[in-house]
C-alpha cells in the first residue's frame, strides 16, 4: 500500500526530533487506511496515502493535505508540541 517516499519522511522527522527532550509519542505511517486506529495512542502522527495524507493529533485528524504539504505541516506541529 505504500505510495510515498516514507524513508525520506522518516529521515526528516528523525532530524526534527533531535534535541527534543519532552516525551512525545510520534508515529510515521505509510498507509492512511489504518492510520486512525494505529495512531490513537500517538501524541502526533502522520500518515501517507496516494498523493496526500493526514496529520493526527491525540487521535483526532487535524489536517488532510497534499503530499507536498504534509511533512512541513507535521514538522511545524511537532515543533509547537515540543515547546508546549
Amino acid at each position: 500500500r505504500l505510495q510515498s517516499d516514507l524513508v525520506a519522511a522518516i529521515k526528516q522527522v528523525e532530524a526534527a526530533c533531535t534535541g527534543i527532550t519532552k516525551p512525545l509519542n510520534i508515529s510515521v505511517m505509510g498507509c492512511i487506511v489504518n492510520a486512525l486506529g494505529e495512531a490513537k495512542g500517538a501524541d502526533l502522527a502522520i500518515a501517507f496515502g496516494k498523493g496526500n495524507g493526514m496529520i493526527i493529533k491525540h487521535g483526532e485528524v487535524i489536517a488532510r493535505l497534499k503530499e507536498a504539504e504534509l511533512v512541513p505541516r507535521f514538522l511545524a506541529e511537532l515543533k509547537a508540541m515540543s515547546c508546549e
